[in-house]
């Protein structure tokens, strides 16, 4: 049986195919109820364009003969994987960020909501779909916004489960699934309010050509806003393994294009850019493949084991069997097999492709489709190398057109045109008017005017800037040129048509638009900060230190809580960890104060490391912290694990080298009122592993001593305690913290017996580091190998991202057990008396008694 082309013959073969008049749900079901002949045929034919063909090796004729035969292929893979997806991930075939207690369809669901927000959806918009699979987004955007949503799709078979599923749900008059090609859509232009896409436009073989067909079916003022496949600047295409994990993945995609070639084919449509961003590289606490490692580590809910359970290896163990058996007997059709295998190699490489960051499932962009002139009414006249900032030459002047409106009718004629207002960020859409006070003036938008008008109105569109030096831009509009729906109403109301001046000033713009006036043309605007309390922390590019002063203002200027702006003029000083800087603008005051993870930290930023972007990261760690533990923070800074810990419940011992850390450290610890939960220290990093580790056994010593003096207490109270050991060590140190792990070789060797007595479990190290390798989690394991001495196994410990700190350079943190051979070996009797003779003068005598009533204390109040 041949592969049909033709719309008509392609339905015809999907209803043999699939059975759709008795479709039916769950994967054996539905494996069973396929024709066998024409499933062998679309899994041969779907092979065909990759079986036998090297990534490395495959001529440039047979990439350009996928992307010819596109919807051949893709139509070919969803025919034998759509089944396979609905049992795997359910009607929606997307990735997602996750939250902690957050359930996989809670995820997958509120991914989709985000998306639906960004496009401002109401419930009287019409909203198209691209590439909408069985219509699981399109059904839960329907239902969260209320407006009515078209799904456009190639494969005639996912049409008919998308209609099942509005069908079940009671939406068949809120959705309609259109079979057509994305890139030529069976949609007349102007057609939609806004425009989604999941996942789906990566199977264009030209990004240009689905944008472009977007363009033209948007109306003018709307949103195409989706989430995008790409590779990042990560990737390496003339790198084997990244090639073979790109391959593994890609099913039915002719090309995966990088996030640049996407952005800059939006632009070729004719869409201008107002948001992008790869939501992929974030401090999320559980990554977006999670799903698809096969373990249990990240799920939250009982579902979520369930959903876990079959890309274990004994869940797709399971799968393989049970299809494989009913394929080999004859009762599954032949290929079954050869799908699962696929779709486990996709699976794999996916997680492989998101551990390494070369790949995004979900590059958000937002775009608007926007006339040139409309946009350029809008935005704050050109300064072009303005040295100092006079916010006087930022006036401009718009003319545009308003009804008069008396006011008993204002609020009727707002609800009859409410697509047609003003609806400008700031500006009011109803204003009075000068020449009566019985009316108002109801301000229609331009940009549907000139849209809808475009040729027609480029004749009366009119630019003058020699008006005292303000700008002035008139639309000389007559009731001819207003679009026959808004005249018919004016002629039938008896409104007057009349113009009114918009006034615009430096307050309008924000602080993006007044930076790119002043920048040279086509350089970005440098608005991006960090904000620590009061003080927004930049990072400018010697390109923009020229205009620093002029852009430390502008940002002053337009973010109310901001009184001081400073650039960082150095690198991060590596031994007491915090940046040099200037200030660019404001009050020269860098003391700040910070509230985070319920706490309030106070300090002096130009002394102190603080980042505000690692908030996620300090609440992940806390996350795993249990009310009880000992925790030990070897650089704590001024205290964003050790304070929030200390709050939770545990016992924390803070060490930094930065004295000016140290005091604040304290200052903190008085301040959050955690002064018996927390002991600062100021020492060397190594130094204070060890001092810690012995200021803590010798407190326990002398406590359970003290306790069998005065019979307080049992042994038997006394094993129950894990206060002899830390239960964790954190060390937040990321350019050199690996370096210190050496420390703990032999640091219990006289413990064993001891630790083994209490049924004490080692303790977790927690350290950060920074890697730019393409392989870093390998990397990053032959480092610490190297300096523990002792190699970590597999399966003993765990790699989390962190965050990108710069294009070729990524945060991670470490988390592993320390093991028997690491802890009980060698340790020589010297370093330790060394350790205790080099203490600093901070370490006393009475530190350590206070210590000893510390974990004393303890130990009464958890009896």
């Amino acid at each position: 049986m041949s592969i049909p082309e033709s719309h008509a013959n392609d339905l015809a073969f999907s209803e043999t195919l699939h059975d759709h008049k008795n479709s039916r749900d769950g994967l054996l079901s539905t494996i069973l109820s396929k024709d066998k002949n024409a499933f062998e045929s679309v899994v041969n034919n779907y092979m065909s364009y990759w079986v036998g063909k090297d990534p490395m090796t495959e001529s440039e004729e047979e990439k350009e003969a996928r992307k010819n035969n596109y919807t051949n292929m893709t139509n070919s893979y969803y025919n034998i994987a759509t089944d396979f997806y609905e049992y795997g991930w359910g009607e929606s075939f997307h990735f997602c960020r996750f939250g902690i207690s957050e359930n996989f369809y809670q995820a997958i669901a509120r991914h989709e909501h985000y998306l639906a927000m960004q496009l401002n959806a109401k419930p009287d918009m019409k909203i198209l779909d691209i590439g909408c699979g069985v219509g699981g987004p399109a059904r839960e955007i329907c239902l969260f916004t209320g407006a009515h949503v078209t799904g456009i799709n190639n494969n005639d078979y996912q049409i008919s489960r998308a209609k099942k599923g509005a069908a079940r749900r009671g939406l068949e008059k809120k959705t309609d699934f259109v079979k057509g090609n994305f890139m030529a859509m069976p949609f007349e232009d102007n057609t939609f309010d806004a425009i989604y896409a999941i996942e789906a436009t990566c199977h264009a073989p030209v990004l240009d050509g689905v944008y472009s067909q977007a363009f033209r079916v948007l109306k003018p003022g709307g949103l195409f806003a989706f989430y995008e496949w790409c590779t990042t600047d990560k990737y390496d295409p003339t790198n084997p393994e990244h090639k073979r994990i790109i391959r593994g993945y890609a099913d039915g995609i002719p090309e995966l294009f990088p996030t640049h070639v996407a952005l800059q084919a939006l632009k070729n449509a004719g869409f201008e850019i107002e948001f992008a961003q790869d939501l992929a590289i974030n401090d999320d606490p559980i990554p977006w493949y999670y799903p698809l490692e096969g373990t249990f580590k990240d799920a939250q809910t009982l579902g979520d084991y369930l959903t876990v359970f079959r890309m274990t290896k004994f869940g797709k163990f399971c799968t393989r069997a049970l299809v494989g058996c009913l394929e080999k007997i004859g009762i599954a059709p032949t290929g079954s097999l050869q799908t699962q295998d696929v779709l486990e190699t996709a699976a794999d490489c996916l997680v492989e492709g998101g551990k390494l960051g070369i790949f995004t499932p979900m590059f958000l962009m937002i775009y608007i489709f926007f006339s040139t002139k409309y946009r350029r009414m809008f935005l704050p006249p050109v300064q072009h190398g303005a040295t100092v900032l006079n916010r006087e030459l930022f006036r401009r002047t718009v003319d545009v057109i308003g009804v008069r409106v008396p006011t008993s009718s204002v609020a009727k004629f707002l609800k009859v045109l409410n697509k047609d207002l003003f609806n400008q960020p700031k500006l009011k859409n109803v204003v009075n008017d000068p020449e009566s006070s019985n009316t108002k003036i109801v301000l229609l938008n331009p940009k549907v005017e000139s849209l809808v008008l475009s040729e027609n109105l480029c004749a009366h569109y009119m630019l003058y800037t020699n008006i005292n030096g303000v700008a002035f831009y008139l639309f000389n509009l007559e009731l001819d040129d207003i679009p026959s729906d808004i005249k018919n109403f004016i002629n039938n109301e008896g409104l007057g048509i009349v113009r009114h001046s918009v006034e615009l000033n430096y307050d309008y713009w924000g602080a993006d638009d007044i930076i790119k006036a002043i920048l040279p043309s086509g350089v970005e605007s440098p608005t991006s900060f960090t904000q620590v309390g009061h003080i927004a922390h930049m990072n400018l590019r010697d390109e923009f230190l020229p205009w620093k002063h002029i852009i430390g203002q502008v940002i002053l200027d337009k973010n109310p809580k901001i009184t001081t702006v400073v650039n960082k003029t150095d690198v991060i000083d590596t031994t007491y960890r915090f940046f040099k800087m200037e200030v660019l603008a404001g009050e020269n005051n860098m003391i700040a104060e910070v509230k985070e993870s319920n706490c309030r930290f106070r300090f002096d930023f130009s002394q102190v490391y603080w980042n505000s972007r690692l908030h996620t990261e300090h609440g992940r760690l806390l996350s795993i912290f249990k009310k009880g533990d000992y925790i030990c923070d070897v650089f704590a800074g001024v205290g964003p694990f050790a304070i929030p810990a200390a709050k939770k419940g545990c016992i924390v011992y803070a060490n930094d080298l930065n004295p000016a850390s140290y005091n604040y450290l304290v200052e903190n610890i008085k301040l959050n009122k955690v002064h018996d939960k927390v002991y600062p220290y100021n020492l060397d990093g190594k130094l204070f592993i060890s001092k810690a580790v012995l200021d803590l056994q010798k407190a326990y010593d002398d406590n359970a001593e003290s306790s069998k003096t005065s019979k307080v207490k049992s042994n038997a109270a006394l094993q129950k305690q894990n206060s002899c050991n830390f239960n964790h060590f954190v060390m937040n140190l990321p350019a050199t913290a690996i370096e210190f792990l050496d420390a703990f070789r032999g640091l219990w060797k006289d413990k064993e017996t001891l630790f083994n007595s209490l049924n004490l479990e080692l303790p977790m190290i927690h350290c950060y580091c920074f890697s730019k390798s393409d392989t870093p989690e390998s990397e990053i394991v032959e480092r610490i190998n190297t300096v523990l001495g002792y190699p970590l196994q597999e399966d003993t410990y765990k790699i989390h991202f962190v965050r990108k700190v710069a294009p070729n350079k990524d945060m991670f943190c470490v988390s592993f057990r320390l093991s028997h051979a690491i802890c009980y070996g060698f340790f020589s009797e010297k370093r330790k008396q060394d350790i205790i003779n080099t203490a600093p003068q901070d370490s006393t005598p009475a530190e350590d008694d206070n210590i000893n009533k510390h974990v004393k204390r303890h130990k009464s109040e958890d009896q």
